[in-house]
């Protein structure tokens, strides 16, 4: 049993790394401005976590960067990333 527990928290940490990274490397695209490359970076990390908070509002950040047609979208995921985390000011 604690061979499982410990697999399992394991499991959440590289969750976690691969998040942070794949969110890190969509930052990095988005500010040599290669937006696509960075929107499939932040897409990995969303199907890792869909719950991932930093990679939604990134997402949606970059969406409003793509201009009027992208705005409900990008309005869609800030508002999933509020219902979340409501407290999240980010």
């Amino acid at each position: 049993m604690v061979e499982l527990v410990s697999a399992l928290s394991v499991y959440a940490h590289a969750k976690l790394i691969c998040n942070s990274l794949c969110k890190i490397a969509g930052m990095l695209l988005e500010a040599q401005s290669l937006y696509k490359e960075a929107f499939v970076s932040f897409s990995v990390s969303l199907s890792i976590e869909p719950d991932y908070i930093p990679s939604i509002i990134s997402t949606a950040e970059l969406l409003m960067k793509l201009g009027m047609q992208s705005l409900p979208i990008a309005r869609s995921f800030l508002m999933n990333a509020l219902r979340l985390d409501p407290t999240n000011h980010d």
